[in-house]
């Protein structure tokens, strides 16, 4: 498990802070967030078999701190404790996260950022967010993850924007998945044409390795637009082409073990349009990434989400993933995943809310056929009024 690389990023991110130098941070605002929730599953886990179903019980506390300075400088820390109880079959798990993210704005024309974290997530908590969730949707992963970037603005229209970053995943509870790391380094520059558009260009390399198995790295170029359509469309996409170097044979035999896969079609996007105390938004994605199965698997996923303000009081948030993943090298088949999930949020006086919760589950088994089940419960979050101190 790479931790020292993860607190070497830590330091970096202390080491960029500190260049706030004076005027000290001049402005606290903290939070604090508590929540408790019950729900029930007739398979929570989609595993197959009888007699799967349970009830979940969890607790979460979230605290968060942000800090300002004089200059526009910041510092915002947040983490989430999450201890869940299951009723039968699964036992219990502590799982949560923690984010560092700093900003240090040296003038109008340069400001450096960086940002730093881990989560260690139940594998079907993030379903949809990768191929190994759907393989072993009962493990554990942790993700330790780091970034630096400079935003460069020599103009009122050009920005530049050169950017690092490390992850690393470490999977327990699983005999399938392996650790994996990456690492990236991107390019981006764009200008805004007009008031509304800004287009420009992104070039990504990324190095990518699972334990027990040799390197597998991918280059891209993209084209990239932002453009406000409409006071209420808003489009950010950027479409470009992938080439991925898959290596076969001994590392020693570098003439030999470099095999490259052909240029593909890669890009996202996003479109949302803003509604009177709303938002939708569709987007899509297409690319490659590593897995805990030991290689790069090419991935296709898309969203759909609505958040809608119906009263002063009340709100209702729906979202539906899919997800199709494939290993380049065919040691498993394409295997889909879909999460839908509806959340309605009542407020209840000045420091409660008060939530109902549906949400659907649906993976593809590697053996062939899907596994369903559908999660309802509620929730109940407490938000103190936290005092700011100058």
């Amino acid at each position: 498990m790479p931790r020292p690389i993860f607190r070497r990023g830590i330091y970096l991110l202390a080491a960029t802070l500190a260049g706030t130098g004076s005027p000290a941070m001049s402005q606290t605002e903290t939070n604090l967030t508590l929540d408790a929730q019950a729900l029930a599953s007739s398979n929570p886990f989609l595993m197959p078999g009888p007699d799967r179903g349970a009830v979940l019980m969890q607790i979460s506390a979230s605290p968060e701190v942000r800090l300002t300075s004089d200059t526009g400088s910041t510092l915002d820390l947040n983490g989430t404790v999450t201890q869940k109880w299951f009723s039968q079959h699964y036992g219990h798990f502590l799982v949560g996260k923690f984010d560092a993210a700093g900003k240090y704005r040296r003038n109008e024309y340069l400001t450096v950022e960086a940002d730093g974290g881990f989560s260690r997530d139940l594998a079907v908590d993030v379903l949809t967010s990768s191929i190994d969730a759907v393989i072993d949707p009962q493990s554990i992963r942790t993700d330790y993850d780091g970034a630096l970037r400079v935003r460069w603005t020599p103009d009122a229209r050009t920005e530049i924007v050169p950017e690092v970053r490390y992850e690393t995943s470490d999977y327990s509870h699983s005999t399938l998945l392996r650790d994996t790391r990456t690492f990236k380094a991107d390019v981006s520059a764009s200008r805004r044409i007009s008031p509304s558009t800004r287009v420009g260009i992104r070039v990504e390399a990324l190095f990518n390795k699972a334990a027990g198995s040799l390197a597998e790295n991918s280059q891209a170029i993209y084209a990239t637009i932002r453009q406000d359509i409409s006071p209420h469309w808003q489009l950010d996409a950027e479409i470009g082409a992938e080439r991925t170097e898959n290596r076969i044979g001994p590392v020693q035999d570098l003439a030999l073990n470099a095999s490259s896969t052909p240029t593909r079609l890669s890009g996202r996007a996003q479109l949302c349009r803003k509604v009177p105390n709303g938002l939708a938004c569709l987007a899509g994605l297409i690319d490659s990434e590593i897995s805990g199965l030991g290689g790069l698997q090419r991935t296709m996923t898309g969203s759909a989400t609505v958040t809608q303000k119906l009263s002063e009081r009340t709100s209702v948030n729906g979202i539906v993933e899919y997800r199709h993943s494939e290993t380049q090298r065919g040691a498993f088949p394409g295997l889909d995943s879909l999460r839908a999930t509806l959340k309605l949020d009542r407020r209840i006086g000045r420091h409660f809310t008060l939530s109902g919760t549906g949400q659907y589950l649906r993976r593809q088994l590697v053996g062939g056929g899907w596994i369903g089940a559908a999660y309802g419960g509620l929730q109940l979050r407490f938000q103190p009024r936290q005092p700011d101190h100058d």
